[in-house]
């Protein structure tokens, strides 16, 4: 298991759950680290995967509103003011 980020976009490396608490729990404390991330998306479907939102701008929010709304019982959107 191991982390690794650097700050460069597309240099996020998660492998393997690391805290205590479940997967959002994991999720939030990734969130917290990234600058500028503003939602992550869980994904539970098939597999479970995170997507991070890192400074959107207002057409990546409306995609993301539009996605949550067709895809929203699949997974799970965190945010980071809540």
């Amino acid at each position: 298991m191991q982390d690794r980020y650097t700050g460069d976009i597309g240099d996020f490396i998660k492998y393997g759950l690391l805290r205590a608490g479940g997967h959002c729990q994991e999720v939030r404390f990734w969130m917290s680290r990234l600058p500028g991330c503003t939602h992550a998306y869980y994904w539970r479907r098939w597999s479970n995967r995170t997507f991070f939102l890192v400074n959107p701008d207002e057409e990546i929010q409306r995609r993301l509103t539009i996605f949550v709304r067709r895809w929203g019982g699949h997974g799970r959107l965190l945010s980071s003011t809540t």
